[in-house]
């Protein structure tokens, strides 16, 4: 018996002494790299964070670490998608490999910042923490966007004049030579005007792209314009059943996203509604009304099709599995669904996704703050 209970204070010591060696090693390695590491133990306390992850974390290099991880990032962090921290640190099936992001909303004074974090490995039965590592993709993050606002903003402002034009243009080189001097001025005026309207377009669009997700003090949208920016958009997108219901106070509050960023949040979510409803021609309706935790609540129903538990559960991350969510293979809600996310959680809004209690169709539920 006391034969076996040295060898089992021998085993553990040249245990400790060999995870002593190998965390030596470990923060040899990654001390100078530009990406946070930091281990924490099953109990969530911090064992180890490297410069960067001190850095991200807002403490000082000689700082004792105190509270737990998730009470530390909370000072500084929203937890995105928060269902996916739920329980943390524990894993599960459904959340290992996940990425999980935390995010700095936007102020008026510094952009939103983003960070990914991935749990590189789960404990083991010799080693019972978690590797976790913080990765900055606020780039990365805006550039998507940024492409993707790119793309609807061309869609829905130079479809029109560039119909002016190349319609004037056929008619003047299919018929020209039997057209008076009267129609040819009169459609040379028609494509002129087309063109000097693309370039007055494109002017806007590189305004649009230049311009915040959270306006300047005093400069975001004021909600007494909703109505008459639901209507252009529902009639850009060909949208023949729309209903609006504003409730007064809300329609007298000003948001603190500007109205760029609004007018192409509403064009994502309103085109997904007709882009993926059965026969591309949804009932929507819009409800705009004070939300109980402060700001507004915007809801948006359709009555399309109704998502899967999986489908619900990952549709607010950014760019998770988009292929086989987002483009057809597995009926979505479109890229652009995530995008929205990442705008509204960086103005410190909150967004919701369910499926409607009666009949088909989805509820999207956006909490936007008020300046």
């Amino acid at each position: 018996e006391e034969l076996r209970a040295r060898v089992k204070t021998i085993t553990r010591l040249n245990r400790y002494r060999r995870l002593l060696s190998e965390r030596v090693r470990f923060s040899w390695v990654v001390e100078p790299a530009t990406e946070g590491y930091v281990l924490v133990n099953e109990q969530d306390e911090i064992i180890y964070t490297n410069l960067q992850a001190r850095l991200f974390l807002g403490l000082q290099n000689d700082q004792p670490i105190v509270e737990p991880f998730l009470s530390l990032i909370g000072h500084h962090y929203r937890c995105e998608p928060g269902e996916l921290w739920e329980g943390w640190p524990q894993q599960d099936a459904l959340t290992l490999g996940r990425p999980r992001y935390l995010v700095r909303p936007e102020s008026a004074t510094a952009k939103a910042f983003w960070l990914q974090v991935d749990v590189l490995n789960p404990p083991s039965e010799e080693e019972d923490s978690y590797l976790l590592r913080l990765r900055d993709i606020t780039n990365q993050m805006s550039n998507q966007r940024d492409l993707r606002k790119f793309h609807a903003v061309i869609q829905h402002k130079f479809r029109s004049p560039l119909v002016h034009m190349i319609s004037s243009i056929e008619i003047l080189v299919q018929e020209g030579g039997a057209l008076t001097d009267e129609e040819i001025v009169l459609l040379s005026r028609t494509a002129l005007a087309g063109a000097h309207r693309l370039n007055s377009e494109i002017e806007d669009v590189l305004r649009y792209l230049r311009a915040p997700t959270l306006a300047q003090a005093g400069g975001g949208m004021a909600l007494s314009g909703f109505r008459l920016v639901v209507e252009q958009i529902a009639a850009n997108l060909e949208l023949e059943s729309v209903d609006m219901r504003v409730e007064p106070e809300a329609s007298q509050a000003r948001l603190r996203l500007s109205q760029e960023a609004v007018e192409w949040l509403l064009w994502e979510l309103l085109e997904n509604a007709k882009k993926f409803h059965p026969t591309h021609s949804p009932h929507i309706e819009i409800f705009l009304s004070p939300a109980e935790e402060g700001g507004v609540k915007l809801q948006i129903r359709d009555d399309g099709v109704r998502l899967a538990p999986e489908q619900l559960a990952q549709v607010w991350t950014p760019y998770y599995q988009g292929e086989k969510y987002f483009t057809g293979q597995v009926e979505g809600m479109g890229l652009g669904l995530p995008l929205v996310a990442s705008m509204i959680w960086e103005v410190d809004g909150q967004c919701h996704l369910y499926n409607r209690e009666d009949g088909g169709g989805v509820v999207v539920e956006l909490v936007l703050p008020v300046a």
